[in-house]
C-alpha cells in the first residue's frame, strides 16, 4: 500500500469521498474478492450430503451459493477485516462464520425474490424463477441449515461455541420480525420504525458477524462493542441504499449486485425514507398525489411524477445523507480499532456506501 494509502485519516474519509474512491475500488474490491473466494460452499460435506437426497435437491440449494463463488460479499468482508484488526492469527480461524454469513445470506435473497416477485438475483435467474416457488422454499430452509452446520467447525471451546450459537440464533430472529415488520410498512411509518426495519432486516446480519468475528478474535468487552457498532451501522447504512437503488430504473444495467425489478416497495405500498421524507416535507398537492398514487397500479406516467415530487422536495438527496449519517457513525467505530492494515480497508470499506452518488442524476 503506498504512503498515501496509509495516511488515510477518519477526517480525510469523510470529506474527499470524490478524489479517492477509484483507489478505494483498486483495494478493497480486489480484497472482497478474495474473501469472498474463501466462503466456496460447493466444496463442503454439506452440499455433498444433499446429493444422497433427491434428484435435484442439491442443485436448487446451491444455485444462487454457486453463482455467488468469489464474487465480493459484503458480510464476509466485514467479518474478516474485523478478525484481522483484532486478531493476528489466519483468517482460517473464521471460515465456518464467513460459510455461515454467506449461506445465511443466500437464504434470505431466495426468500426474498419470492416475498418480492423479482425474476432475477447476480444477473441470473432467481432460485424462485428457476425452479419454482416450492424447491426456492426448501433451498432457503436448507441454506439456513447448512449455515449453523458450518458453525460446527469453528476451532474454539464449547462455551463460546454456545455464544455464537446464541448470536446466529437471534440473527434470525430478528430478521424474521424485520421481514415481518416490512410487510407492515404502510401509510403512516415513521422514521424510528423504518430505522428499527432496516437494522432487524439487515444491519443485525452485519453486527452479528462482526460479533461473533470479534469474539473468536478473543477481543475485549470494549472492542467487542466497538465491531459491533461498526457492523450495526454499516448494515443499516446498507438497506437504506438497497431502498434507494429501488428508484433507479435501469440499476441492473450498472449492479449485478443490487440488480432487481425497479420501483418494488413503491408498487407493494410500502414505504422507505423517500416516501417517508416527502409526506413530511413535500406540499399538500405532492403528498396528496402520492398517497392516491401508491393505492392502484402505477404506470409509467405515475412513476415519472412519484420520481419528479421526490426529486422536487429533496427525497433523494435527504437519503443519500441518511446514508452518509451511519457510514460517518460506522467510522467513528473504527477510529477507535488500533492502527493496520485491516483498519484502513476498514475505512475504505465503509465509504463504498456511497457509490449511490455516482447515480445521481439516474433517479
Amino acid at each position: 500500500m503506498s504512503s498515501k494509502t496509509r495516511n488515510l485519516s477518519l477526517e480525510n474519509i469523510n470529506t474527499s469521498y470524490s478524489n479517492y474512491s477509484v483507489m478505494a475500488n483498486i483495494d478493497i474490491y480486489g480484497y472482497m474478492r478474495e474473501i469472498g473466494g474463501t466462503a466456496r460452499i460447493d466444496d463442503t460435506d454439506f452440499m455433498k450430503i444433499l446429493r444422497h437426497y433427491g434428484r435435484d435437491m442439491s442443485d436448487y440449494t446451491s444455485h444462487l451459493p454457486l453463482r455467488r463463488n468469489s464474487e465480493p460479499k459484503a458480510r464476509n468482508t466485514l467479518a474478516a477485516l474485523i478478525f484481522q484488526a483484532l486478531s493476528d492469527e489466519k483468517l482460517d480461524k473464521i471460515l465456518p462464520i464467513l460459510k455461515f454469513i454467506e449461506l445465511s445470506t443466500c437464504a434470505t435473497y431466495v426468500q426474498d425474490d419470492i416475498i418480492d416477485d423479482q425474476p432475477n438475483r447476480e444477473g441470473d435467474e432467481s432460485t424462485w424463477k428457476r425452479f419454482g416457488v416450492n424447491k426456492a422454499i426448501i433451498a432457503g430452509g436448507l441454506q439456513t441449515f447448512l449455515g449453523f452446520e458450518a458453525l460446527k467447525c469453528l476451532e474454539i471451546s464449547n462455551d463460546t461455541k454456545v455464544k455464537i450459537y446464541e448470536i446466529a440464533n437471534t440473527m434470525w430472529q430478528k430478521l424474521w420480525v424485520g421481514e415481518g415488520f416490512n410487510e407492515e410498512m404502510r401509510e403512516g411509518t415513521t422514521l424510528n420504525e423504518y430505522l428499527n426495519r432496516c437494522n432487524n432486516i439487515c444491519g443485525v446480519m452485519f453486527d452479528s458477524v462482526a460479533h461473533m468475528s470479534a469474539i473468536v478474535a478473543n477481543a475485549n468487552n470494549e472492542r467487542v462493542k466497538l465491531a459491533r457498532d461498526i457492523g450495526r451501522n454499516y448494515g443499516i447504512a446498507v438497506m437504506i441504499r438497497n431502498d434507494l437503488s429501488d428508484w433507479i430504473s435501469d440499476i441492473s444495467e450498472h449492479s449485478r449486485a443490487l440488480s432487481k425489478k425497479p420501483f418494488e416497495d413503491l408498487r407493494k405500498e410500502i414505504w422507505t425514507y423517500p416516501v417517508i421524507y416527502a409526506m413530511e416535507k413535500g406540499d399538500d398537492a405532492s403528498k396528496k398525489f402520492l398517497s392516491n398514487a401508491m393505492q392502484k397500479n402505477l404506470n409509467q406516467k405515475d412513476l415519472e411524477k412519484i420520481t419528479h415530487i421526490m426529486h422536487e422536495c429533496g427525497a433523494f438527496n435527504a437519503t443519500l445523507d441518511l446514508i452518509t449519517k451511519y457510514k460517518v457513525k460506522a467510522q467513528s467505530s473504527i477510529k477507535s480499532f488500533p492502527e493496520s492494515l485491516a483498519k484502513e480497508r476498514l475505512y475504505l470499506f465503509t465509504e463504498l456506501l456511497e457509490n449511490l452518488r455516482g447515480y445521481r442524476g439516474k433517479f
